[in-house]
């Protein structure tokens, strides 16, 4: 998919299309309900003087959407999923580069005349013109494979980075959905002398 939409007329277009509004689209989605969380009240007549106060409502109270999807949603689409889709994806490029490397470098020759209309006496041997040519692949094959290490690097250290990004974040939310009735009915017990 991306040899043709780096092949395409409008290679950028087709990019946003197809990678970029998905991305987008699924993450409008999941985090719709965030807007419902909460809701913004006015006091006064709307001048100068009014004061503007954010509600909690209900459904943030709510016990199973604090669980399902504050807690076990959250560390499932933004930290576990991510992490585990770069992993795989990541150590199946680095098999695909290994399998690469391991390939053979010299391809197999033979020692017919090429111009063996004239005598033989003024042409290059097909095997003298296969080294030469083997020896230019080899040296393309090289640079090639010290891009693909250089770029299978980099994918490394985007893991690492995420990971190192992220590992405290998700061990809190893992922790939340692990203690999450605890949480709850010590948050019960303190909000009933109150209203909160």
């Amino acid at each position: 998919m991306h040899l043709r939409t780096v092949q395409s007329d409008r290679p950028f277009r087709r990019v946003a299309l197809v990678y970029a509004l998905p991305v987008v689209a699924v993450s409008v989605l999941f985090y719709l309900p965030k807007f419902f969380e909460t809701s913004v009240t006015s006091d006064g007549d709307g001048g100068g003087g009014a004061t503007h106060k954010l509600d909690v409502r209900d459904l943030r109270k709510d016990g199973a959407y604090i669980f399902w999807y504050v807690n076990l949603a959250n560390l499932l689409v933004t930290g576990l999923g991510p992490l585990l889709a770069l992993s795989l994806l990541n150590a199946r490029i680095y098999l695909v580069l290994k399998r690469r490397w391991k390939g053979p470098l010299w391809a197999t020759t033979t020692t017919t005349n090429m111009n063996a209309g004239d005598g033989g006496g003024g042409g290059r041997r097909e095997s003298e013109v296969s080294i030469a040519f083997n020896s230019a692949k080899m040296t393309r094959r090289k640079s090639g494979v010290r891009t693909n290490v250089q770029q299978a690097v980099v994918l490394f250290y985007i893991v690492a980075a995420f990971f190192v990004a992220n590992v405290l974040r998700v061990c809190i939310n893992a922790g939340e959905v692990a203690f999450a009735g605890r949480i709850q009915s010590r948050i019960n017990a303190r909000c009933k002398g109150s209203n909160c």
